[in-house]
């Protein structure tokens, strides 16, 4: 999985190179208006490597026309991971994981309706869709859920999950540049959203004669928002970088469970607060008047699920200014 990743993501960042490597001299010599047509879109591709897999960021926004008032933006935010665990905490057990979410941030309308000697503020609406899937396969011992405890006793485990979520998205940022320092901030807001979800879980023998029960639910949820603040300080040849976001959802969904009382299947009602914090810090290198920059550093990612982890970061990125 992970030779795969790397040669994809050495060519996208090898043609960025080149491309603006190349550019600016073609620009200088043809088009005195380059540094106006360069100054209207942004592009970030930035690939994580993870403890447990690969996130891929990536970023889009376009202005419409030269009065750089109305642009568009889109931003997707891939994550495809697989692990080794335990199932409820039972040491003679064994299960592995594998996981992708798709995450869409689609903004149509973004207004900068303040943009003055490289300060900027805006706001921007469109949607947000997430697409979630959970794979888990493994075996467990139920000999300790007796008493005493009975003979050893393995099963087969299985929990396929499937996940859609969409809402309306709110937007609104602002950004401040000069020639040693850099700073923009946006928070994004999606008040509700329609989440749709499928689970089916597995256990045999131990369910037998129903081994398996899914559960399909839709319910409304929010809000969801996220907090998304970079600084870069800049050097004559690079910048230091450092970002941190911030995210906290309300889910409420129907689950695959068990009666507490009978041991039999059951729909439970789950309510999730999720919050997620990550720190990045990271070189830019500058490649000329393109404004495209390679990027290497180093993020940390905490939230109460998985306690937190550490990942390497690269890509390219251009800004706005």
């Amino acid at each position: 999985m992970y030779s795969g990743f790397f040669r994809g993501s050495f060519h996208v960042v090898l043609f960025f190179l080149v491309f603006s490597l190349f550019l600016p001299h073609s620009a200088r010599a043809d088009n005195e208006g380059f540094d106006l047509d360069i100054g209207r879109y942004s592009l970030s591709f930035t690939p994580k490597i993870l403890e447990d897999g690969i996130q891929n960021d990536f970023s889009f926004g376009l202005f419409y026309s030269d009065a750089m008032k109305m642009a568009a933006e889109v931003r997707m935010r891939h994550t495809k991971g697989a692990a080794n665990d335990t199932i409820w905490g039972i040491a003679d057990s064994l299960v592995t994981r594998e996981r992708q979410i798709y995450e869409f941030f689609l903004l149509p309308l973004n207004y900068h309706f303040l943009r003055i000697a490289g300060f900027s503020l805006r706001a921007g609406a469109g949607m947000y869709y997430e697409y979630n899937k959970l794979n888990e396969n493994g075996f467990f011992n139920d000999s300790i859920f007796y008493d005493p405890p009975g003979d050893d006793h393995y099963n087969a485990y299985t929990n396929d999950f499937s996940g859609h979520a969409v809402g309306p998205l709110l937007d609104v940022g602002m950004s401040y540049s000069n020639r040693v320092f850099f700073s923009a901030f946006s928070f994004g807001l999606v008040p509700v959203f329609q989440l749709n979800r499928k689970q089916t879980w597995k256990l045999s023998p131990m369910m037998n004669p129903d081994p398996t029960y899914s559960v399909s639910s839709e319910s409304t949820c929010g809000p969801y928002y996220y907090l998304h603040w970079d600084i870069a300080l800049r050097f004559k040849y690079f910048s230091l970088f450092f970002s941190l976001l911030n995210e906290r959802s309300n889910l409420h969904f129907t689950a695959a469970g068990f009666d507490n009382i009978t041991g039999a299947w059951a729909d439970v009602q789950e309510t999730v607060r999720y919050t997620a914090t990550a720190f990045e810090i990271s070189l830019l290198v500058y490649l000329g008047r393109s404004g495209f920059m390679p990027q290497i550093g180093y993020g940390r990612t905490v939230d109460k699920v998985t306690g937190g982890s550490n990942y390497l970061l690269l890509g390219v990125k251009k800004a706005w200014f």
